[in-house]
């Protein structure tokens, strides 16, 4: 379901909206909905709950940590070769 609301946008936003629609040759309210879907599937770190932002902290913590194990392992390797 969807809804037509009308709303005033800043000048800047305007701006950089018409910008890409022109790039990109789209209209404007297709930019700013992608937009808009854009920001809901990303919401900010401040609107999600406590035990959402422990979730992704803890998520952001192993990804980098399977990152440096797995340099570490391909520098050990290198030695190992070269």
């Amino acid at each position: 379901m969807s809804e037509t609301v009308a709303l005033e946008i800043p000048n800047q936003a305007d701006r950089q909206a018409r910008a890409v629609a022109a790039r990109t040759q789209r209209r404007l309210k297709d930019v700013l909905l992608e937009w808009i879907n854009r920001a809901e599937a990303e919401p900010p770190m401040e609107s999600l709950a406590d035990d959402q932002v422990l979730a992704l902290c803890d998520l952001q913590s192993h990804q980098l940590s399977q990152r440096l194990f797995a340099q570490s392992q391909g520098a050990s390797l290198s030695r190992l070769i070269g």
